[in-house]
C-alpha cells in the first residue's frame, strides 16, 4: 500500500511540474495522499539539477566565445553578422529549452537573446549604411517580434519591452515630424 501511495505522490508531483493540472489541485492532492504530513516545497533554486548548471555554462560559454570571436577577429561585415544572429537564435531556443524544463536560467536566456537582436540590428544598420527610416522600421519589426514571443511564452516583461519600443518609436516618430 506504501508503494501505491508513493507513486500517486510521484505521479502528481510531475503533473505539476509539467502544469498538466492547476497548483491548487495538485497541492491538495498532495496533502490528501501526503495525510497531513508537511513536505518540503521545493525552491526554484533546489529544482535546477546539475544538467541545468551544466547546460547553462556550456550556453553562456558559447555566446561569449561567439561575441568575442566577433570583436578581436577582423570578420568581414556578413559574418559578424550571421555571428550575432547564430548566438541570438541560440539564446532565444536555449531559453525555450530552459523554460520547458522549468529552470531559472529560462530568463536570462531571454534577455540574452533580447539584447543580442538588439545588437543584431544596430550591426545591419550600421553595415547596409541604413538610413533613420530604416532603423525606426527594424525598431519596429523587432519591438513586434519581442512583444509576440512574450505573448506567446507568457512573459509580461517581453511584452511590455516591445510595447515600450513601439511607444518609444511612435513618439520620436510623432516628434520628428512637428
Amino acid at each position: 500500500m506504501e508503494e501505491r501511495k508513493r507513486i500517486i505522490i510521484e505521479e502528481i508531483r510531475k503533473w505539476q511540474k509539467s502544469r498538466l493540472l492547476p497548483d491548487t489541485y495538485c497541492e491538495f492532492l498532495l496533502s490528501l495522499y501526503l495525510e497531513g504530513e508537511k513536505e518540503e516545497p521545493a525552491s526554484a533554486a533546489a529544482r535546477t539539477n546539475k544538467i541545468d548548471w551544466l547546460t547553462a555554462a556550456l550556453f553562456f560559454l558559447f555566446v561569449t566565445v561567439l561575441l568575442l570571436v566577433q570583436l578581436i577577429l577582423d570578420l568581414p561585415p556578413a559574418a559578424g553578422l550571421l555571428l550575432l544572429f547564430t548566438a541570438s537564435a541560440v539564446s532565444l531556443a536555449a531559453g525555450v529549452l530552459f523554460r520547458r524544463r522549468g529552470s531559472v536560467f529560462a530568463h536570462p536566456s531571454f534577455l540574452i537573446s533580447a539584447g543580442l537582436s538588439f545588437m543584431l540590428l544596430l550591426s545591419i544598420s550600421r553595415t547596409l549604411d541604413g538610413g533613420r527610416a530604416f532603423i525606426g522600421m527594424a525598431s519596429a519589426l523587432l519591438s513586434v517580434g519581442w512583444a509576440f514571443v512574450g505573448w506567446k511564452l507568457k512573459l509580461s516583461y517581453l511584452v511590455i519591452a516591445g510595447a515600450s519600443g513601439l511607444l518609444l518609436l511612435t513618439a520620436l516618430f510623432i516628434f520628428e515630424t512637428f
